[in-house]
């Protein structure tokens, strides 16, 4: 009897376990998604991508927390002037000069660059929001991203929305 509660003990345990599954339709209405690619008019300023998310309809349980987007992951913060839009902004790093040699040791202050392997396979267009229901840490897809047109800055760094 023991071993027969043992083994039901365990096919529990592993029923409950934490597997990441992505949701097919989340708790809230999504507008249509979008990103743009923005770079600085100033020396050093960077660029980057801004993704958009449009929040037609949420309920207050649920908590938008972060964006993964190409290799990357941001937190998402809510527009300023418009809260029903929530921004993931990812900045490119500069491009620092790397040391090539045959010796390791002189190339021993260049570094990777940082990328985070999202919880789901994405394409290009493609991006995963994780989100907050009832403490619980959930995924959704959001596929085909309309890409808009660049912003180009002329004198400064853009704007914190």
């Amino acid at each position: 009897m023991r071993i027969l509660a043992s083994i039901f003990y365990f096919i529990v345990i592993l029923g409950c376990s934490s597997s990441k599954q992505l949701e097919t339709r989340p708790p809230f209405t999504l507008g249509k998604a979008y990103y743009q690619d923005w770079v600085a008019g100033i020396e050093d300023g960077g660029s980057g991508v801004n993704v958009y998310i449009p929040i037609k309809d949420n309920p207050k349980s649920i908590v938008l927390d972060s964006i993964y987007f190409r290799n990357q992951a941001v937190k998402l913060k809510k527009q300023i002037v418009d809260k029903t839009i929530y921004i993931g902004r990812f900045q490119s790093k500069n491009k620092q000069d790397l040391i090539m040699s045959s010796n390791p040791k002189a190339e021993y202050g260049n570094t990777l660059p940082k990328t985070v392997k999202p919880p789901f396979p994405l394409t290009k267009n493609e991006c995963i929001v994780s989100y907050q229901d009832k403490g619980k840490t959930k995924y959704y897809k959001i596929q085909d991203l309309v890409e808009k047109q660049p912003l180009h800055y002329p004198s400064a760094p853009p704007n914190k929305e």
